[in-house]
């Protein structure tokens, strides 16, 4: 019974240990479809870091490009008031030149005029000198036609260039000369200085803020890239206690496997050896003892024959020598037994505290691996983390480009009313002479428009003033919030890590301990082994001397035959 019971225990263990095995082999599945999941995050993450960089490189060249463009937009407008002057003054030569020719041409015939009519009161002049006179007259007053007729035609072309250009012009002059007054209401109104001032002081106040997000970022990318070894660390760290637990678990399986396999089959086979030893020595006691009944029988009849003679007597005396020296061997071979029972109860103590042991071991392991299983998934929730600060950080270097977008916006405002008010400066000192006519024609008629104008514009340069305020204001607040938030993002992937270390630590010490335990289940499996060889070591003896009795039984019975053939 107790064997079957062990038998069962065994197979008990045996399915159990499939079990865990299967459990094993499914959590390897998963750690290595975790680390699968894990290099590829790491590709996405320098796929992303690529994208990146390569966005940042085409805003630079836009940027680059940009600027390149505005630059020869300056100068094709340069060239082109170039032209318009050079145009201008063509005009003005070819219309004088026009009209130095025709005061020629009627000069000329002003001249022959007159020569015709001294020639008419002059009698000594002949018919061909005036017929010559005449024809001359005709071509020159035919060549006179022609070239009025090329002047008026010239003289409408130029109407018509000079109509277009001088209504460009003259629209040009009244823009300058309206934006000219509108410059002169601001400059001579306080409302203007205060607003040059409240500009000034918002363009200081925004060069001190990007310098200060300067600054944040710079801090930002610091910790990111500090964050970033972190992380590589802990990679590492993670890697080499998984293998360090996959080498463990290995070893545990090795170990199992070696303790089952040897374990069980040596405590089988000695079960088996002791108990079929057991039933042989049952059954040769039983033959003593039917023997020794047998040999008392024959003693007792024996006795009642006492002719027997002095040799009979002597073989008797033998008989009872061997008699009581069996009796010894069977009184030893009792002891013998009870002391093999008392072993085979001692062993079966043992394995079921080997049993225990393993059932605890089994449990320790299911503990590491909940705990594997919780390591993994903190270690999940740093990777989110991470990819959420990496999002936030994206957040805001976009937000911080926008801010840089704006204060650039803003210096180039500051730069263009700056600009003019450098052109308005000069040309208030040296062009009233040239401008005062249009000016004073265009005040008169304009003043209210400009006024007007002029408020709207400072009304509207106050309401993107104050718009410029609310976004920096805006953008000032996300950017004291993403800190705070990227602080303690910062804060809790410490503690985790902490967490993870410590919790890393105690599972080093569990698997000290397990080692240390196994070692000197090792041993003593061992001690064990040495006691199973030693008591096979004495089954030997004892069967050796259990055939040395059979065959003194066997002497005994020739004997006994001999003395019944005898009598």
């Amino acid at each position: 019974d107790s064997i079957t019971e062990l038998e069962s225990e065994v197979s008990q263990l045996n399915t159990i240990k499939d079990s865990l095995e299967e459990e094993i082999k499914h959590h390897r599945k998963i750690i290595e479809d975790q680390n699968q999941s894990k290099v590829q995050l790491l590709q996405s993450l320098r796929e992303q870091k690529e994208e990146m960089d390569e966005f940042k490189y085409q805003h630079e060249q836009m940027n680059v490009t940009h600027a390149q463009l505005l630059l020869e937009k300056d100068e094709e407008i340069k060239n082109l008031h170039k032209t318009i002057e050079q145009i201008k003054t063509q005009l003005h030569e070819e219309r004088q030149d026009v009209q130095t020719e025709n005061s020629d041409i009627f000069q000329e015939t002003k001249v022959q005029s007159l020569n015709i009519e001294n020639g008419s009161e002059k009698h000594d002049l002949s018919k061909a000198e005036t017929e010559k006179l005449v024809k001359g007259i005709k071509e020159r007053e035919l060549e006179i036609k022609l070239l009025n007729e090329k002047n008026i035609s010239l003289t409408k072309q130029i109407d018509q260039l000079s109509k277009d250009e001088v209504g460009k012009l003259t629209q040009i002059i009244q823009q300058k000369d309206l934006e000219i007054q509108a410059l002169h209401a601001r400059m001579s109104s306080a409302a203007y200085t205060q607003d040059v001032v409240y500009l000034q002081q918002q363009l200081q106040a925004y060069a001190m803020e990007r310098e200060q997000v300067l600054a944040v970022l710079s801090e930002k990318t610091r910790e990111n890239s500090h964050l970033k070894t972190e992380y590589h660390k802990m990679i590492d760290i993670v890697a080499a206690k998984e293998a360090a637990l996959i080498k463990l678990q290995d070893e545990n399986k090795k170990l199992s496997t070696r303790f089952e396999s040897s374990g069980q089959d040596m405590f089988r086979e000695t079960i088996q050896n002791l108990s079929r030893i057991i039933r042989e020595k049952d059954i040769e006691i039983d033959a003593l003892s039917q023997k020794c009944q047998t040999l008392l029988t024959v003693l007792q009849t024996s006795t009642t024959g006492s002719e027997v003679g002095g040799v009979n007597s002597n073989q008797f005396e033998e008989l009872l020598q061997e008699r009581d020296k069996l009796k010894q061997q069977v009184k030893k071979m009792e002891e013998w037994k009870q002391q093999v029972m008392t072993t085979v109860q001692n062993m079966q103590r043992e394995s079921a505290q080997l049993q225990e042991e393993l059932h605890q071991l089994q449990a320790q392991v299911v503990l590491d691996s909940d705990s594997s299983s919780k390591l993994q998934v903190d270690y999940t929730g740093l990777i989110q983390s991470y990819e959420q600060n990496e999002t936030k950080l994206k957040n805001f270097g976009q937000e911080l480009a926008q801010v840089q977008h704006s204060i650039g916006q803003l210096c180039n405002t500051k730069d263009l009313l700056l600009g003019k008010l450098d052109i308005i400066s000069p040309q208030l000192y040296s062009g009233p002479l040239l401008t005062s006519q249009s000016a004073e024609s265009l005040r008169t008629s304009k003043s209210d428009a400009l006024s007007e104008s002029s408020k709207q514009e400072i009304e509207e340069l106050r309401k993107s003033l104050r718009e410029k305020d609310e976004t920096i204001r805006t953008l000032q607040e996300n950017n004291h919030r993403l800190s705070d938030s990227i602080a303690a993002t910062s804060e809790l992937g410490r503690k985790e890590h902490e967490q993870t270390d410590s919790e890393i630590k105690q599972l080093k010490e569990k698997q000290d301990i397990l080692q240390k335990s196994l070692k000197e289940k090792d041993l003593l499996i061992k001690a064990k082994s040495d006691q199973l060889l030693s008591l096979n070591e004495n089954f030997t003896n004892k069967v050796n001397e259990n055939e040395l009795l059979r065959q003194a039984v066997t002497n005994l019975k020739e004997r006994t035959l001999i003395l019944e053939m005898d009598i």
